[in-house]
């Protein structure tokens, strides 16, 4: 007998192999289902929206409320409007409240001054995904680039 963890993995599995959708900048899901995540984390419950590709094999969504911007990689795939992935990517950022692009550029180039060691670390994360965030944001529509 298999567990309904491994049960759900095969089918977000083969939603992904099978999946041909064009996503186009902006396209909403009512949900997104990822295999390898907790099912209780807030990014993840609601709706979702496809911003871009950050390279290849990771896509950039934000939640329908705008607060959490994340990647997903691995493979994924839509099934009934709802959005599945294999596993979550480099990006996972919680802005604790909406925000808009010139908040998030506001941010990427004045971020605030480290304390001390672990939060240089997070401040220099943080920064580095806003700048991933913006450059997904800012890309041409029509080419990609």
């Amino acid at each position: 007998m298999l567990s309904e963890k491994v049960l759900l993995k095969e089918k977000i599995t083969e939603i992904c192999r099978n999946d041909n959708t064009f996503f186009k900048k902006g396209m909403m899901f009512d949900k997104i289902v990822v295999s390898d995540s907790d099912f209780r984390d807030p990014k993840l419950c609601g709706s979702v929206t496809f911003l871009g590709f950050t390279d290849c094999c990771e896509m950039l969504l934000s939640s329908g409320n705008g607060r959490y911007y994340f990647t997903v990689r691995d493979g994924w795939g839509v099934e009934d409007n709802c959005l599945y992935a294999l596993s979550v990517g480099e990006i996972n950022r919680d802005f604790q409240r909406t925000v808009t692009t010139k908040e998030i550029e506001y941010m990427a180039n004045n971020p605030p001054e480290p304390r001390g060691f672990c939060s240089a670390m997070v401040i220099g994360a943080q920064t580095e995904a806003d700048k991933k965030i913006l450059q997904v944001l800012k890309q041409d529509v029509t080419t990609g680039l």
